[in-house]
């Protein structure tokens, strides 16, 4: 398997005492998933050891979110201190971009975004949106990184799990941010679900 690629280190205040560190991670190979143990460090410490796995083909973050820290993480970087590949069978799955594109068919829509002490006066930051599985295949538990933008530049990142996400469902979205200087103007989907594994799918529904 080809090695997996980091860029994009971002450091996003979460609230007025917690910070969000995030990079991103490329696999580059169509039919390799990786599971990676990592942690960020910096100037002076470490995050925890977390683990995710990063699906073929697939460009996402990879975080340690809501870190209460004494200061600002200089130097932050991400440590990827283990990597475990597990091949796509040929004859299970002969073509993965298809098999990957047929099933995670998550789109947003209908963006909103008012400003917390704006003009409506609200104690935090309101970001609003539709999402939709798109999908003939109904999910139990997916989750998804939700990255906040602004302009051309990332603003923030958030998890979102959702409850049994079914076959063409569309679902109205409402986060709350503390973040200060918050500004959204664009949002992007990272879905977090291994749709290689049989299990993250329901069970058709009897006729």
């Amino acid at each position: 398997a080809e090695t997996l690629r980091v860029f994009g280190m971002n450091v996003f205040v979460g609230t007025p005492d917690t910070y969000d560190l995030v990079a991103f991670v490329k696999n580059p190979n169509a039919r390799w998933l990786a599971t990676i143990e990592y942690h960020f460090v910096y100037s002076g410490g470490e995050t925890p050891k977390e683990a995710t796995t990063v699906l073929p083909l697939a460009e996402r973050p990879v975080a340690a979110l809501g870190q209460s820290l004494a200061g600002y993480p200089v130097g932050a970087r991400l440590v990827i201190d283990d990597v475990r590949w597990q091949r796509v069978n040929p004859h299970a799955v002969p073509d993965p971009s298809e098999y990957l594109r047929s099933r995670l068919m998550f789109s947003t829509a209908n963006l909103t975004f008012d400003r917390a002490y704006g003009e409506e006066n609200l104690p935090a930051h309101q970001i609003a949106f539709d999402i939709a599985n798109e999908s003939a295949y109904s999910f139990w538990s997916p989750a998804f990184y939700v990255e906040f933008r602004a302009g051309e530049q990332p603003a923030g990142l958030t998890y979102l799990p959702l409850d049994r996400f079914l076959a063409g469902e569309t679902r109205h979205i409402e986060l709350r941010s503390l973040a200060p200087d918050l500004i959204v103007t664009d949002i992007r989907l990272a879905p977090l679900v291994n749709v290689f594994d049989p299990s993250v799918f329901m069970e058709p529904a009897p006729k």
